[in-house]
């Protein structure tokens, strides 16, 4: 049970790392004047100056302060998903212990079938 609240809390991790990078990214393009080029379709292309146009009214006040501070948080909710996905390292051990043992009794594995030869499924 403890495994998969550990992943809910790693993906809620991932999802602030990603909301964080696009928020740094949004501000310096937004301080920078980075226009995004056109796709060449109609309808992403109204969509995009339409969120280029609130980005222009929301994030006036942004200044390089932020795109730190957004940056920083990036890399801490980083750093903290990655360490959260190490503890969870007997998992992956276990897991591809199990592949290839699945692997091997399939018979895909010349080398490993050969070295295990109980681990072959009879057919």
């Amino acid at each position: 049970m403890a495994f998969i609240l550990r992943w809910l809390a790693i993906l809620a991790l991932l999802a602030l790392v990603l909301l964080c990078a696009i928020g740094a990214l949004g501000a310096a393009g937004v301080i920078t004047g980075y226009d995004v080029p056109a796709s060449g379709v109609a309808q992403v292309d109204t969509q995009i100056a339409a969120a280029q146009s609130a980005a222009d009214r929301n994030a006036a006040s942004a200044g390089w302060i932020d795109v730190g501070l957004l940056g920083a948080a990036t890399l801490f909710f980083l750093i903290s998903a990655i360490r959260l996905m190490r503890r969870t390292q007997g998992f992956w051990t276990w897991l591809l212990a199990l592949l290839a043992m699945a692997d091997a009794g399939r018979g895909r594995s010349s080398r490993t079938a050969t070295r295990w030869p109980r681990c072959r499924a009879s057919t």
